[in-house]
């Protein structure tokens, strides 16, 4: 019932002008069909993803998330895209899409973290850890490679 609550006060209030320019960056251009079906906005406002803070995007696949959490944190946010090891092995569709988030335009604070999810050990702490549409993929042996 709370979370309802919340998401419903989420959806009321008008969105911070961050938010908005992240959900209209030139590197979203590709993702802007999902954005009702994905509530990117939305969420982010719920998640209280602020200017300069610090994001962790829990197996970021194609990199939605990770493109609009980068937009909003800005230069002096930080965005650390979380990959199990044995997602990202040399030549997989995993590693191709880690490197096109790391470093391109638009997206150089986005930091990859290639790991043994059995002992996570993040470089920095973080203001938020998020994961979409993943929960389906635990536990796997890919996950604790």
């Amino acid at each position: 019932m709370i979370t309802l609550l919340a998401s419903s006060v989420a959806y009321a209030a008008p969105l911070e002008n961050y938010i908005s320019s992240a959900m209209t960056a030139p590197i979203r251009q590709g993702d802007r069909a999902d954005d009702t079906r994905r509530h990117g906005a939305e969420i982010a406002a719920l998640a209280e993803i602020k200017p300069g803070e610090h994001v962790a995007d829990f197996l970021p696949g194609g990199g939605y998330w990770t493109r609009i959490f980068s937009g909003i944190v800005g230069p002096e946010g930080k965005v650390l895209d979380i990959w199990p090891a044995g997602m990202v092995t040399p030549g997989s569709k995993g590693e191709i899409s880690m490197k096109a988030l790391v470093g391109a335009p638009g997206t150089e604070n986005v930091a990859a973290v290639p790991d043994n999810l059995a002992h996570l050990t993040l470089p920095a702490p973080v203001d938020v850890f998020f994961t979409s549409q993943n929960l389906h993929d635990l536990p796997t042996p890919f996950l604790v490679v």
